[in-house]
């Protein structure tokens, strides 16, 4: 008798979305204000694919899907762990990423890198 397959639970990975939308209220709430221009020479990312990875938040815009040191490197310029930035948005009742609205909204109690 043959066995019968087994489910495997379906791990997700994060939206691009998720991304796309930390990386842009990141880079605004730095004081001062980062640009993508900025962003870009921080990280050595370029301008478009930031602007695209930022455009990708919408949901109606074709999905990016960044490498793993693109990531790295996002979270290097922000000054933040890499995981804020795939940490699922925003709280209904702030309209701020979860991890912004635990530390009262302000990036400068963001987890730092270490």
């Amino acid at each position: 008798m043959a066995a019968s397959p087994r489910k495997v639970k379906e791990r997700r990975a994060p939206s691009t979305t998720t991304v796309g939308a930390n990386v842009y209220r990141l880079r605004v709430l730095q004081l001062p204000k980062l640009s993508q221009e900025g962003l870009a020479a921080r990280s050595g990312i370029s301008v478009e694919t930031i602007r695209l990875l930022e455009q990708s938040r919408d949901g109606d815009k074709p999905q990016l899907n960044p490498r793993l040191d693109t990531l790295d490197r996002l979270a290097q310029a922000l000054d933040v762990e890499p995981y804020i930035l795939l940490t699922p948005t925003p709280s209904k009742t702030t309209g701020q990423p979860r991890h912004l609205s635990l530390v009262g909204g302000t990036g400068d109690a963001l987890p730092q890198r270490t």
